[in-house]
């Protein structure tokens, strides 16, 4: 936990020009998708969410934000943003909800539209910024086609997901030399930002928040004294808890409503706790996912194989990273709502050990080449 993670071996330059390059083609990915996915059930929820931050942002009413009362079992942070994307612009009437699958509304499609865009760029940052670490990280996670299709529309995920990478990106850059032959040494800066940031993805999703559960042991194993660890989490608290407004007046309903949530969910959609593995490797997905991520299966099945084989290369060289997936993945097992796209918890990191996966069966066909004398 102690040892730090591999500062920029390309330097800055080459590394935000990858960086770049990796969220271009993620954005690309995204707005096809936008253009082309059916409504989720959940963008009605959160559409209508907008809608009603929308008119209160309109009509100067900032006082009523806090008492929103709509998709409570779900911080606002997120909906507030779609919110204010949507102010000023004409919000047709939202239809009686429909079953999932259906094509977009007409009268709503500029509106739907305009929010999966906004999202889908929140989704291609993600991969950005982690491939500013390792670009074949970010690589694999902007062609994997779940956060594809979950980062291109009207949901949670996009915004929640984004601030969680940089939390942990921050947290990676928080320790790093001054100079290349000295030991790595703290920046507050970077610390205090990727609090802000941890704060910032669990006030648009609570469990975008569970990196708290491994960056804090890391945290008292790096900076034993108490003012790092005080600070991280006064900063994430205080990022939280302003990026909440349902908490500053009302923050039962909100607990209440979020654990009833998920009790009932759990019980009237139950799933076998091996589920979230049977999505990742397509063994089961819903019948649009199916459809219009034909090809992704195949890059999906990929990413799952190199991830696993990549597991004891990035437990070795980027343990911070390795602890995200167990993490992440035990989370996903033991966590009784099983929906699809609740996977993209666990894609960052498992981006990561299929890099490293990549990198071992190139070495390993590397070494045998060298053995048999045959040229790599």
């Amino acid at each position: 936990m102690r040892t730090s993670e591999p500062a920029f071996s390309r330097g800055w330059g080459l590394s935000v020009a990858l960086a770049l390059g990796v969220a271009l083609l993620a954005a690309g990915l995204r707005f096809d998708a936008a253009d082309r996915l059916p409504l989720d059930w959940d963008e009605y929820v959160t559409l209508r969410a907008a809608y009603v931050y929308a008119g209160h942002f309109e009509a100067g009413r900032f006082a009523a934000i806090p008492g929103v009362q709509i998709n409570n079992e779900h911080p606002p942070a997120a909906k507030i943003a779609y919110g204010l994307r949507l102010q000023g612009v004409e919000r047709p009437p939202i239809p009686p909800f429909r079953r999932g699958g259906q094509p977009v509304p007409e009268p709503l499609r500029e509106n739907v539209q305009t929010l999966r865009r906004m999202a889908a760029v929140a989704g291609a940052a993600e991969a950005g910024a982690l491939a500013l670490l390792q670009p074949g990280a970010g690589l694999w996670m902007a062609v994997q086609s779940y956060h594809t299709r979950y980062t291109a529309e009207i949901l949670l995920e996009a915004a929640a997901g984004f601030f969680a990478v940089w939390a942990v990106v921050l947290f990676s850059l928080a320790w790093q030399p001054r100079e290349p032959s000295r030991d790595a040494e703290l920046r507050w800066l970077p610390l205090l930002l990727s609090a802000a940031a941890l704060g910032l993805a669990a006030a648009s999703k609570y469990m975008y928040g569970l990196p708290v559960v491994f960056l804090l042991p890391f945290l008292l194993a790096r900076a034993p004294r108490a003012g790092p660890t005080a600070a991280f989490v006064a900063v994430g608290a205080a990022t939280f808890i302003a990026a909440h407004p349902g908490l500053w007046s009302q923050p039962w309903p909100f607990i209440t409503q979020t654990l009833a949530f998920h009790r009932q969910f759990a019980t009237e959609y139950a799933a076998p706790w091996w589920h979230p593995l049977a999505l990742m490797g397509h063994i089961s997905y819903d019948a649009s996912h199916g459809s219009l991520f034909e090809f992704g299966s195949i890059l999906d099945r990929a990413f799952l194989l190199f991830a696993v084989l990549g597991l004891p290369r990035t437990a070795a060289r980027q343990p911070l990273w390795f602890t995200w997936a167990l993490v992440s993945v035990a989370f996903l097992l033991i966590w009784p709502t099983k929906w699809a796209h609740y996977q993209l918890l666990a894609v960052p990191p498992l981006a990561m050990c299929a890099s490293s996966g990549v990198g071992t069966l190139f070495s390993t066909l590397r070494s045998r080449s060298l053995e048999t004398g045959v040229k790599p």
